[in-house]
């Protein structure tokens, strides 16, 4: 493989107890209830204005509200980006293994907070290019990211290859016409990433090394 793309949330790191604090502390400071863990990470995954329109239909709470809360939420998770935010086990170490690819990250995530997440966590290094949902025109699962990359490193889709943890990674893969590795440990459930279909699958990060090896 010649160009790595990798979705961040869910592939790199797990920042699952961060979002769903952030997204409560702004609920509970504008005096609505507060969201159960396991339905904001349910809903992770298509950028932020989904994350909080789902939050808010969850709650009954008017759409008028969007607007507000999503810039309180922007403000609140700038703040506090890692600090319970961790990279799963292996991250760095298979990254450095995996030097003689290109690699870049493909997130649905704002750019901004990507970057400074990576930085944050020691891992910007790695990547030649940063892609967050507001870099292009139709986030993930619509293939504009991956195209983008692509071009921008003058990659083919025969040696390019998507990771990440989502149905929206394998179905944007799929779009641009490369191959895909469902990451099982991540945010989605492995009997839905199953169901989606993949080309490889990993239980672990350090696993990657394995696959690009095969499929290189």
């Amino acid at each position: 493989m010649d160009l790595l793309l990798f979705d961040l949330d869910g592939t790199l790191v797990d920042s699952r107890k961060d979002i769903a604090n952030a997204v409560n502390a702004v609920l509970r400071r504008r005096g609505y209830e507060e969201i159960e863990f396991d339905f904001i990470v349910g809903s992770i995954g298509q950028g932020v204005t989904h994350l909080l329109r789902r939050c808010l239909e969850h709650l009954r709470i008017p759409a008028e509200e969007l607007k507000a809360v999503k810039a309180a939420f922007m403000e609140e998770y700038r703040e506090n980006l890692v600090v319970e935010t961790t990279m799963y086990p292996g991250v760095p170490e298979t990254l450095e293994g995996l030097s003689d690819c290109r690699k870049a990250i493909i997130t649905n995530k704002p750019h901004a907070l990507a970057v400074s997440l990576l930085e944050q966590l020691g891992l910007a290094e790695h990547f030649a290019l940063v892609l967050g949902g507001d870099s292009v025109r139709h986030k993930k699962p619509a293939p504009d990211a991956l195209i983008q990359a692509m071009q921008h490193f003058t990659a083919d889709q025969r040696s390019t290859m998507m990771i990440g943890d989502s149905i929206y990674d394998l179905e944007a893969a799929r779009a641009a016409g490369v191959r895909s590795v469902a990451a099982l440990y991540g945010f989605q459930k492995e009997t839905l990433l199953r169901s989606e279909g993949a080309d490889y699958y990993i239980h672990n990060f350090p696993a990657l090394a394995g696959i690009i090896g095969v499929a290189a």
